[in-house]
C-alpha cells in the first residue's frame, strides 16, 4: 500500500495490470516478417561460334531474347553482326564480342557461368534428362553451321549437351532449331516467368535506347585492353580458337 499527498492510503498495482484495466490503452503485434522473396533463376548465354548465315545470326538474337537469354556472346574475327532476321529482337538483349574463346570462357567464369557446349558427342548429356544437362547458370556455344565444334572448342567447355533425334530422314538439325530446344529446356528446368500474353501474342517491352552501334557487338572489357596492346588486322579462325574442324551438329 502506498499513500498520496493526502495520506490517504491506496493499493499498488503492477504496471502491466495497470494497463489492461485501461481502456484506453492498446497492445499492437508486431507485424508478420516480411517474405523472403525467391532467388532469381539461373542466367543463360548464347554464344556464337563461327555462325555463317546472316539469317541464323538474327534468329538466334530473336530466340535469346524469347527465353530470356542475360546476353549473346560473338567470338568472331570481327565485332559486326547480322540482324536479319532478329525483327527488332537484337535491341533487347546484349552482344558481347571476344576474338578468343578462351576470353570468353574468362568473362563467363568471373560471373559463375559454366560454359556448355551443343554437340553431337559420346561425352554429351541429352536435354532429355534436364537434371544430368543443366547445374546452374549456363551459356551455350553453338559452332559453325557446316563444321561444328571444333576439338579445341569442345575441350574448352565445362559439359557438353546434346539433342535426341528420332527420326530417320535428317542427320543434325539447324543451328536456330537446336538453339531454340536448348533454351526451352534451360528456362523450363530453371524455372523463369512466362511472359505475360495479349491476344495470341507475348507482350512485347518497349524498345530500349541502344548502347552500341547497331550491326556490331560491344567490346568486352579484356578486348578492349589487347586492342590497346595490338595493331588492327584480320584474327584468323585458328587464332579465335585454335584446331581444325570436326563433322557438324548443325546442318544449315
Amino acid at each position: 500500500m502506498t499513500t498520496d499527498g493526502a495520506g490517504v492510503g491506496r493499493l499498488a498495482v503492477p504496471a502491466a495490470a495497470a494497463a489492461a484495466a485501461d481502456p484506453t490503452t492498446t497492445s499492437t503485434p508486431p507485424p508478420p516478417p516480411s517474405p523472403t522473396p525467391p532467388p532469381p533463376p539461373p542466367a543463360c548465354y548464347l554464344v556464337q561460334h563461327a555462325i555463317a548465315k546472316a539469317a541464323n545470326v538474327g534468329t538466334l538474337a530473336r530466340l535469346a531474347t524469347a527465353f530470356g537469354a542475360a546476353g549473346v556472346l560473338v567470338v568472331s574475327p570481327s565485332p559486326r553482326i547480322s540482324t536479319f532476321g532478329a525483327h527488332g529482337a537484337d535491341a533487347h538483349v546484349p552482344f558481347t564480342h571476344f576474338t578468343r574463346l578462351a576470353d570468353a570462357k574468362a568473362w563467363l567464369h568471373a560471373r559463375g557461368v559454366a560454359l556448355v557446349g551443343v554437340e553431337i558427342d559420346e561425352r554429351a548429356v541429352p536435354v532429355t534428362e534436364p537434371g544430368a544437362a543443366f547445374a546452374g547458370p549456363s551459356a551455350f556455344l553453338l559452332g559453325n553451321e557446316g563444321e561444328g565444334l571444333t576439338p579445341a572448342s569442345l575441350s574448352a567447355c565445362d559439359s557438353l549437351v546434346y539433342i535426341p533425334q528420332y527420326g530417320p530422314g535428317t542427320a543434325s538439325l539447324n543451328v536456330a532449331c537446336a538453339a531454340a530446344i536448348i533454351l526451352h529446356r534451360f528456362t523450363a528446368w530453371a524455372g523463369f516467368a512466362e511472359r505475360g500474353r495479349e491476344g495470341a501474342k507475348f507482350c512485347v517491352a518497349p524498345r530500349p535506347q541502344r548502347t552500341s552501334a547497331r550491326g556490331r557487338a560491344a567490346p568486352a572489357d579484356v578486348e578492349a585492353a589487347r586492342a590497346e596492346r595490338k595493331a588492327a588486322g584480320r584474327v584468323d579462325w585458328a587464332a579465335c580458337e585454335g584446331g581444325a574442324g570436326l563433322g557438324g551438329v548443325f546442318g544449315e
